[in-house]
């Protein structure tokens, strides 16, 4: 599915200045396809704000990250005026799917883990529904542009530029990569799951730990840089898009890992006043 960033930066509109004179409007259009009632927001939002920004603003205005930050106040401030209803829309959509699955504890787990993937559109999916098809596979609840996915970059960044507080950084992630696997371990462990849940929880596990083992290198003043670190990443780039679900790991977040792997293999190491005490995440492993 399209990004925020793909529409925002928009060639066609960015580089046609002198066709810009002729051009009265523009417009979104949603493919239904692939969407009910119950998914229809998070499909349209957040991706629509950026779209009109896009259509009325200057060729050079092109600073993405001034764009989320816009995009972010302007859903959050259509969600408290109930204009929209995107994360309510969410935690139902997430309701049904643990129903479905007669376990209405993995709720919390399930949703924490959606932040990690984003769906494909309706040109790549190949499973076909019909009016009559009840949309509630993974890639339904998905959304394209995970919030968490661009904190996850974000703070990577920091802690690799080691700018201020990045320790506190370096704590973010650690704490979030921790969770999320402990949660994708347990999703993955249960043989009431599904077989897409299953094998989408196995992947976001690999991720998870993979993350956390370059996040413990960093740290380490006596890290050389290995062969199996090198292997670790190509296991995730080569399990990007996870076929049996129609999703794809965040890109954000394996751009996030891809940072990391290759401040490792140049041998960035921390500012003392960045690491963290901590217990070794590496004693949460993931099974393959």
């Amino acid at each position: 599915m399209r990004s925020v960033v793909y529409h925002y930066e928009n060639e066609a509109l960015l580089s046609q200045k002198m066709a810009m004179d002729n051009i009265l409007g523009g417009e979104a259009c949603m493919w239904s396809e692939y969407v009910d009632k119950n998914n229809i927001q998070s499909r349209i939002w957040s991706r629509l704000g950026p779209i009109a920004e896009r259509l009325w603003s200057s060729p050079d205005v092109i600073d993405t990250q001034s764009m989320y930050r816009r995009m972010d106040q302007t859903n959050s401030m259509l969600e408290v005026l109930g204009i929209t209803s995107v994360n309510q829309e969410r935690n139902i959509f997430v309701m049904k799917y643990v129903q479905k699955l007669d376990n209405n504890s993995l709720f919390l787990s399930i949703k924490n883990i959606m932040q990690y993937i984003e769906p494909w559109g309706h040109g790549k999916r190949r499973i076909k529904v019909t009016t009559k098809s009840e949309l509630n596979r993974l890639v339904d609840i998905a959304i394209p542009c995970s919030y968490k996915a661009r904190q996850i970059l974000k703070h990577i960044k920091l802690v690799i530029n080691g700018q201020e507080k990045c320790n506190v950084s370096l704590s973010y992630l650690v704490a979030e990569m921790s969770t999320v696997l402990e949660n994708s371990n347990t999703i993955k462990g249960l043989a009431t799951v599904d077989k897409e849940l299953k094998v989408v929880a196995t992947r976001i596990s690999k991720l998870s730990s993979i993350f956390l083992q370059y996040l413990n290198s960093l740290q380490s003043v006596s890290y050389e840089w290995t062969a199996q670190d090198e292997i670790a990443l190509a296991y995730i780039l080569r399990g990007v898009e996870i076929l049996e679900a129609e999703v794809s790991l965040a890109d954000d977040v394996v751009t996030a890992l891809s940072l990391l792997h290759n401040s490792l293999k140049e041998g960035v190491k921390l500012p003392l006043s960045c690491v963290i005490d901590s217990e070794s995440p590496q004693r949460i492993q993931s099974e393959e």
